[in-house]
C-alpha cells in the first residue's frame, strides 16, 4: 500500500485495524476453492488466474488508497479510474457496509459508522419481521430470494424471482408450476427458533416492465401477526443521497464475481439468513428506471425492501447488483399510481404499533 493511503486511513481513525483487515482479505481475495481433480495444465492455468486476481485486487486497493491520500475523505466520492472505483468499493464494504445479523427478531448492534441505526432500531426490527425468505420444496426447502409483506395476504418481490416458480402463457395471467411448492419463511435467522413458513398460493400481479411482482399467501397464525410494510409516500424522490437499510437473505455469490475474501469478511461465513444491510440510496434513475444503492448485497437479496430507517417505509425493491459497479432497485415512488398497486385503495393502512 502507498504511504499516502496509509496516512489517509489513519486520518479516518482506523488505520492499523483497517490495514490488518485488508491484509486478510487480500490473502483470500482470489482464493476460490480449487477443484480436486484438475489435469496438470488446467491446474497451472487455475493457479495463474488466482495469482492474477490477487495482483488485480492489490493494484485496485493501492489506487484507491493513493487517491484518498491525495484528496482525503473527499476521495470516496471522486474516483478517477476504474481501478480506484473497484478499490473504493472494496474499502467501503470493509469499512462501513456491514451485513447485520437478525436473531429472534433483534438486529445485532451496528458498528461505529452506523450508530445512527440505534435511534431507529425499533422501526428497523418491526420492518424486519415483515421480511421473509422465498423457499422451494417441502422437505429441505431451497432458499431462493426475499420478499416482504405489504398487505395481510400479499407479498412483494421481483418479477425475476416469481419467474423461477411461475410462468405466463398469455402474457397476463401467471400461474405457479404444478411441480412447485413455494413458501415464505419469516424466521430464517441465524440461530433463530426454527422456520415459520407460509404457503404461496397464487401470483396476483407482475409488472409488465419493472422488476416487481405480488404473490398471495395463505392465512396462517404467524402471517396474521405481522404488520405489513408501508411505502414511501412523498410526491418525489428522496434527496441526492439517502441513508437506507436493505433487509434480506443473502445466499451466495452465484457468479463468483465478488472477491471470496470480501464475501467471507462481510457475511462472516453465515449465508441465507436475515440481514440488515445499511448503505446509501442514489435516487437518480437510469435509462431503465432503476435507482441505485451501495449496501452489501449478493444473490438471495433479490426482492428485498430498500427501507427508509427513519420512517420504516419502503423506498424501493432491490433487484440486482454487480460487483464493483453497484446495485439496482425498482424505485417505487414512480410507479405507486399504476394499476398493479390498485389494491392499496382497498386495504386499510396498518395500525401503528409500539414495542
Amino acid at each position: 500500500m502507498t504511504d499516502g493511503g496509509a496516512s489517509s486511513l489513519d486520518a479516518l481513525g482506523e488505520g492499523p485495524s483497517l490495514r490488518a483487515r485488508l491484509s486478510t482479505v487480500l490473502r483470500a481475495s482470489a482464493a476460490r476453492e480449487r477443484p480436486v481433480a484438475l489435469q496438470p495444465t488446467a491446474a497451472r492455468e487455475f493457479e495463474a488466474e488466482r495469482a492474477r486476481l490477487a495482483v488485480d485486487a492489490r493494484r485496485c486497493l493501492d489506487a484507491a488508497l493513493g487517491r484518498l491520500g491525495v484528496v482525503g475523505v473527499a476521495g470516496w466520492a471522486s474516483p478517477q479510474s476504474e481501478d480506484e472505483r473497484v478499490g473504493l468499493v472494496l474499502l467501503r464494504a470493509l469499512r462501513d457496509r456491514p451485513a447485520l445479523r437478525v436473531r429472534n427478531g433483534l438486529m445485532e448492534t451496528p458498528p461505529a459508522p452506523w450508530g445512527e441505526l440505534l435511534v431507529t432500531r425499533d422501526a428497523i426490527e418491526r420492518a424486519a419481521a415483515a421480511v421473509g425468505r422465498f423457499e422451494l420444496g417441502e422437505v429441505s426447502p431451497l432458499p431462493i430470494a426475499t420478499g416482504f409483506l405489504v398487505a395481510p395476504d400479499l407479498v412483494m418481490t421481483n418479477r425475476h424471482v416469481v419467474s423461477i416458480f411461475a410462468s405466463s402463457r398469455d402474457g397476463h395471467a401467471w400461474e405457479i408450476g404444478e411441480q412447485h411448492r413455494v413458501s415464505v419463511n419469516w424466521t430464517a435467522e441465524d440461530g433463530g427458533s426454527g422456520p415459520t413458513q407460509t404457503p404461496v398460493v397464487a401470483v396476483v400481479a407482475v409488472h409488465p416492465t419493472d422488476d416487481v411482482a405480488l404473490v398471495r399467501i395463505a392465512p396462517t397464525p404467524r402471517s396474521g401477526t405481522i404488520v405489513p410494510l408501508t411505502f414511501w409516500e412523498a410526491d418525489s424522490a428522496p434527496g441526492s443521497t439517502h441513508t437506507i437499510c436493505v433487509i434480506g437473505h443473502p445466499i451466495a455469490d452465484r457468479d463468483a464475481a465478488t472477491p471470496t475474501g470480501l464475501v467471507e469478511r462481510v457475511f462472516r461465513g453465515v449465508m441465507g439468513t436475515k440481514r440488515v444491510m445499511p448503505g446509501e440510496l442514489y435516487p437518480q434513475l437510469d435509462l431503465m428506471g432503476f435507482c441505485g444503492h451501495d449496501a452489501s448485497t449478493i444473490a438471495g437479496a433479490s426482492g428485498s425492501p430498500v427501507l427508509d430507517p427513519q420512517s420504516g417505509s419502503v423506498l424501493a425493491v432491490h433487484s440486482r447488483g454487480v460487483w464493483a459497479k453497484g446495485n439496482k432497485a425498482v424505485a417505487l415512488w414512480r410507479i405507486l399510481d399504476q394499476p398493479m398497486f390498485s389494491w392499496r385503495r382497498l386495504t386499510p393502512a396498518p395500525a401503528a404499533t409500539t414495542r
